[in-house]
């Protein structure tokens, strides 16, 4: 295990160390990964890391078309979800540079078709999203923000949950997501550190 950890981290560092738009361009058919990873290792030697890095990076590193597939099924979410949804149900950001797509249904718990839908993603900032997904927050079908009663209400107060604004009412495809999100998410705080 610890072995894999360092393997990955060694191979993050060259990526980062030697990334760039077209290196992940060129990384995308399957059957060009193997050229790809063959030209990636000779311009990290040429950048003076070691054949020892190297080869201790990239040991045991193969394309997976399903990762590949999970991110750029994220992009695709992302797009979908920007067609609906225009800034943070809660603070009211705009830019979304700042904002998180999360999914209302959660991920794992979605099929194909659920994961990719715009209409089961929400805009929110990312302290927002961090209790969305955990239970903490949900929200009413007229779009009035609902806090659980397991929140710290410290957190609550300092991330101004208990300032009143105005609701914006979701859309129909949307609130089937919403009701699945309060009975099976909402109140159902199972994990993180309590103080």
């Amino acid at each position: 295990m610890l072995a894999n950890v360092t393997r990955s981290v060694i191979a993050a560092g060259l990526v980062f160390a030697l990334s760039s738009a077209a290196h992940a361009v060129q990384c995308q058919p399957p059957g060009g990964f193997d050229t790809w990873l063959t030209s990636f290792k000779q311009e990290a030697a040429a950048k003076g890391i070691s054949q020892q890095a190297i080869a201790t990076a990239f040991n045991g590193v193969t394309f997976d078309p399903a990762i590949v597939a999970r991110d750029r099924g994220q992009g695709v979410f992302r797009q979908n979800v920007e067609g609906i949804e225009k800034l943070c149900r809660v603070t009211g950001i705009p830019d979304r540079r700042h904002l998180r797509a999360s999914h209302i249904k959660p991920w794992k718990l979605s099929d194909d078709r659920e994961r990719l839908d715009g209409s089961n993603g929400l805009l929110l900032s990312p302290h927002l999203e961090h209790l969305f997904e955990r239970g903490h927050i949900s929200f009413a079908d007229d779009g009035q923000l609902l806090v659980s009663k397991h929140l710290n209400p410290t957190v609550a107060k300092a991330w101004g949950l208990d300032k009143p604004r105005p609701p914006r009412p979701f859309r129909a495809e949307q609130r089937a997501y919403l009701e699945f999100h309060r009975r099976q998410v909402f109140e159902k705080v199972t994990s993180g550190r309590r103080t």
